[in-house]
């Protein structure tokens, strides 16, 4: 109740000041408002006036309509308590105003707000409403049609009269807004009430779906699927349902009675008002057919890899591929971008399990006491700074919230003088307690243990004194290398160590591992016939983390298709930046629920390589896709589909990296509905283990090409029929 009335905050603003606020629950508990006073819960987002001045934004609407006055639950991402979580905080929120800080991320996790409240009850009371705002959210989300969801999402930002009604100009910007290619939507909007005898100059809701639909479905290559499977059939049977499932889309293991429950689910989706239902249990129409193609019931990505997995993970860790990063720390590039908690706590969202953290004496190197601080970042560069100490308490505040995760390893690289790596193990015991796993020196010697085992526990990751490497980065030349503490041996499980030859590496204690950077991954790999064999020999008892080049100032990533071919546990990436290659990554551990861990093939265990195979992929249409970057304004997109395939093969009997791709032609204006004139590609699949493909949407464009979505398909989840991917 007293969230529906409003209750008093202090919001940090972005010049790092508290300023008092009201945050209030709308009545439909669909948005939350965040304004100077209390305002009506039966207040609507748009009735919020648009502020004339703002300290931040300055004079006039166009800055102010910036200005955040909501959140709404489709844009509300996550959120975090007690924690130093972003850039923001860091420096500007005393250590006294940290456990009343409420961090709300929104706008596709893109923005965040700093909220600090005194009150326990208002505090919990805010956290219980945005847990259920989100879970309510995306239960209810999966019942609501593609175009439904889109044209509700919308509707609000358009009709600021609150009428209910939509005008020929509103008409208009809505199809701006939604990439709908229309010559000339005015007068669609004429013809539309002509033809319906609409008298009065506006459009109902429903009317306007109803207009939408019709201009649609023009072209729409889903009712030549109908009509070429089910002829002129008006409805499906659960029997005719049953058996497309089992001819067309090869999902042979299911009976009738998975296809009623599938038909059911449809029946119950909430569609554009014209769409009846006649028949709630036994029959499908087309409507609802064309909705399960597109939809996530579709997916191209096969749903049974993406639940979590029902098996324990009972192996060792050095059985799986760990979702993995590098100079985690970074917000942008490798020289002068801003250092966060931010970006870890960013990739642990994101399914991380491998942290780095390149740790240096803090501003007290003169001085020895308790407090000594301990900074991140990337040395002998302009990069920003940041502590220690506050990546520990994140971490531990992630697993506080998430005690079932699979275990979190702490890649340490240590150029700390002795006084500050003792407080680095200071930190470590005292902020994690019995989250962090100690070794006893006969475990660092005995079979590593299992991820069920280690399951909401911390690892350390470090390194004896190193040797020079010849591919090692720019923050490794410094000559000066320290000694090691025992105090941080002690708690340090991995010890990396220097790769000689992997007849060598293969006697080492389990415990011991190697770091290969980029440029050698090619060279081990393609160094004999033979090494790819033994370099996955090692890898079934050993571990080996792989890292971008030191040249890559961009933070671009190297591809992980490789690396993982050889065994290679922790492929590690730069998060910041989502280019192809990070999409491989996601699309890799967007299997077993995003858990972070995923069982190796045996194919890589035992060196048994599975037979190649052939795949066409056709694509042909799409539905309600974006403007580039999410953006709300701007011009229609003219979208192409690229598919790529990133596989291994083998050639002059040495293993290599191999990538094809195929592009269809673009549609001009057209985002909403688009359909391709693509007669498909055949590609070959030389070890599909480890083969992905990428589906890339993008908007050609005189200047320069724009990405507009993507997504990224093991080869081994990939299913076959007319399919949907999910970007």
């Amino acid at each position: 109740r007293p969230l529906h009335e409003g209750i008093p905050v202090l919001k940090l603003s972005t010049s790092g000041k508290l300023q008092k606020r009201v945050v209030t629950l709308s009545s439909c508990q669909q948005t939350l408002f965040l304004t100077h006073s209390k305002v009506a819960p039966e207040t609507k987002a748009c009735m919020l006036k648009t502020p004339f001045y703002t300290p931040s934004k300055g004079f006039g609407k166009k800055e102010a309509g910036n200005y955040l006055r909501y959140i709404d639950v489709a844009d509300l991402e996550a959120f975090c308590v007690g924690v130093i979580s972003n850039k923001l905080l860091e420096g500007n929120i005393q250590t006294k105003n940290v456990p009343s800080l409420v961090t709300i991320f929104h706008y596709f996790g893109k923005k965040y707000t700093n909220l600090v409240i005194a009150n326990p009850a208002h505090r919990m009371g805010l956290i219980a409403a945005l847990q259920l705002m989100k879970r309510t959210y995306e239960e209810s989300q999966q019942w609501v049609s593609r175009s439904v969801l889109l044209m509700r999402y919308i509707w609000y930002d358009v009709d600021r009269d609150i009428s209910q009604l939509i005008t020929k100009e509103q008409f208009t910007r809505i199809c701006a807004r939604i990439n709908l290619n229309i010559k000339d939507a005015k007068e669609a909007f004429k013809d539309f009430r002509q033809r319906e005898n609409i008298t009065q100059s506006s459009l109902t809701y429903g009317e306007c779906m109803r207009l939408m639909e019709h201009l649609q479905t023009k072209n729409d290559v889903t009712d030549s699927i109908w009509k070429r499977i089910f002829g002129k059939a008006k409805f499906l049977s659960a029997k005719s349902f049953l058996e497309f499932l089992h001819n067309v889309q090869g999902e042979r293991d299911s009976d009738l009675s998975d296809a009623k429950d599938l038909i059911a689910v449809l029946n119950h989706i909430e569609m554009p008002p014209d769409h009846a239902l006649v028949d709630v249990t036994s029959k499908l129409d087309k409507a609802r057919f064309v909705e399960y193609l597109h939809g996530s019931l579709n997916d191209a990505f096969d749903p049974r890899h993406q639940e979590l997995p029902t098996r324990k993970l009972t192996k060792p860790l050095s059985h799986y591929w760990i979702n993995s990063s590098h100079n985690t720390y970074l917000t942008g590039d490798q020289l002068k971008s801003k250092s966060s908690v931010e970006a870890y706590l960013y990739a642990l969202r994101r399914g991380c399990k491998c942290l780095e953290l390149d740790c240096w004496d803090g501003p007290d190197t003169s001085r020895i006491s308790d407090e000594l601080r301990v900074d991140v970042y990337h040395g002998h560069t302009f990069t920003s700074k940041i502590s220690f100490l506050s990546i520990v308490l994140l971490v531990n505040n992630y697993l506080i919230s998430n005690p079932d995760s699979y275990p979190i390893i702490l890649s340490l690289e240590n150029h700390c003088s002795t006084p500050y790596q003792n407080q680095m193990a200071e930190i470590l015991k005292k902020t994690l307690g019995n989250k962090l796993f100690i070794p006893t020196p006969a475990s660092r010697k005995e079979e590593m243990p299992s991820p069920e085992k280690l399951k909401g526990l911390v690892l350390i990751k470090g390194k004896r004194p190193p040797e020079a490497d010849d591919d090692e980065e720019v923050e490794r030349e410094n000559q000066d290398l320290p000694k090691y503490a025992k105090s941080l041996l002690d708690v340090t499980y991995f010890h990396g160590t220097k790769f000689k030859k992997f007849d060598d590496s293969c006697t080492m204690i389990a415990s011991n591992m190697h770091s290969i950077g980029e440029s050698k991954i090619t060279k081990l790999a393609e160094k004999s016939a033979n090494s790819p064999f033994l370099w996955r020999k090692y890898n079934v008892d050993h571990m080996t983390r792989t890292y971008p080049a030191g040249i890559r100032v961009d933070s671009s990533n190297y591809n992980p298709v490789l690396a993982w071919s050889m065994g290679c546990q922790m492929v590690a990436l730069n998060f910041q930046t989502s280019d192809t290659n990070m999409v491989l990554n996601d699309g890799r551990f967007r299997q077993d629920g995003g858990c972070g861990y995923i069982p190796k093939p045996s194919s890589i265990m035992n060196g048994k390589k599975p037979e190649q195979m052939a795949i066409k992929i056709r694509v042909l249409c799409a539905s309600c896709l974006p403007k580039p970057n999410g953006a709300r304004k701007g011009e229609k997109i003219d979208p192409y589909v690229q598919v790529e395939l990133h596989d291994v093969r083998v050639r002059k009997r040495k293993e290599e990296y191999h990538t094809i791709s195929h592009s269809t032609n673009s549609v001009r204006d057209n985002g909403y509905s688009p359909v391709w004139k693509d007669e498909g590609h055949q590609f070959l699949v030389h070890h599909a283990d480890v083969a992905m493909v990428v589906f890339k949407v993008i908007d050609q464009d005189v200047i320069g090409d724009d990405q507009v979505a993507c997504a990224a398909i093991p080869v081994t989840s990939l299913r076959q029929g007319f399919r949907s991917i999910q970007l």
